[in-house]
């Protein structure tokens, strides 16, 4: 055998470049061992300690809206609504979010502003644009914004007219 010789026991002897390797991989192996049983026992400073969990923080639920505000502010806020102060000033005089004053009037029943045109609200308005009424027009008929009224016939696919009662032109 090339880098072996036999000892008198007939078991394999490493020898040269070999047996520095295995010297090597010897001493790794026991300090190894030597810090593994210093763990064991709790010495030495590669010990680690295991951080006790912290205990579970309960996370508050947040307080509803009706128990942060009394009712009488409830109620001043429901007639400024009425009044026709916008949802965003109602958030700013009460120092509330927007969505808590949407959720206060949608619980209290309050009839929204700006409320998106349902499929009749559409029907209607196509028949009136479509006999020759402009945006504007179906804007004051309806009660909606030229903008939204625009915006829902172009969904719908209906032929736009120019703007400003304007006619086509070909040259």
């Amino acid at each position: 055998m090339a880098g072996h010789r036999k000892t008198c026991d007939d078991q394999p002897f490493l020898c040269g470049p070999s047996w520095t390797l295995f010297q090597q991989g010897r001493s790794d192996l026991q300090k190894l061992e030597a810090t593994r049983a210093k763990i064991d026992i709790g010495q030495g400073s590669s010990a680690r300690r295991r951080r006790k969990k912290p205990p579970a923080t309960r996370v508050p639920e947040p307080r509803k809206i009706e128990r942060r505000l009394p009712s009488t502010t409830i109620e001043e806020l429901i007639r400024a609504y009425g009044g026709g102060a916008s949802t965003a000033e109602l958030a700013a005089r009460f120092e509330i979010s927007k969505t808590a004053v949407l959720t206060l009037l949608t619980k209290h029943e309050v009839p929204r502003r700006y409320q998106s045109m349902t499929t009749p609200d559409v029907d209607h308005t196509e028949r009136l644009y479509l006999a020759g009424h402009s945006l504007a027009s179906c804007s004051r008929l309806t009660g909606f914004p030229a903008s939204t009224i625009r915006d829902a016939l172009r969904t719908r696919g209906t032929p736009m007219r120019p703007a400003g009662g304007r006619q086509c032109s070909s040259r």
